[in-house]
């Protein structure tokens, strides 16, 4: 009996230790902090613990409305400043 519970319970240890799959142009982080997005960029200050989960990979940043990781350069204009030209 001892031993089927020994068994059980390393079965179940070793399943908590598998990586996670992660998505496209992603990886796992068992270290991950904030994330840069989007909208958010540059992300210097960060007050989150580090916790796991799967983060971009260099050259690619989080786009919030889908979650995906896209490349920097693919990011929509996030800009709301209007700019009025006004000759007088």
């Amino acid at each position: 009996m001892l031993l089927v519970l020994f068994i059980s319970l390393h079965a179940i240890g070793l399943l908590a230790q598998t990586t996670p799959r992660c998505g496209e142009n992603e990886f796992w982080n068992p270290v991950a902090t904030c994330e840069d997005t989007c909208q958010n960029r540059n992300l210097h200050l960060c007050l989150i613990m580090s916790h796991p989960q799967c983060t971009c990979i260099e050259g690619y940043i989080r786009q919030v409305e889908n979650g995906k990781c896209i490349r920097v350069q693919d990011c929509p204009c996030t800009s709301t400043r209007k700019f009025l030209y006004n000759p007088e």
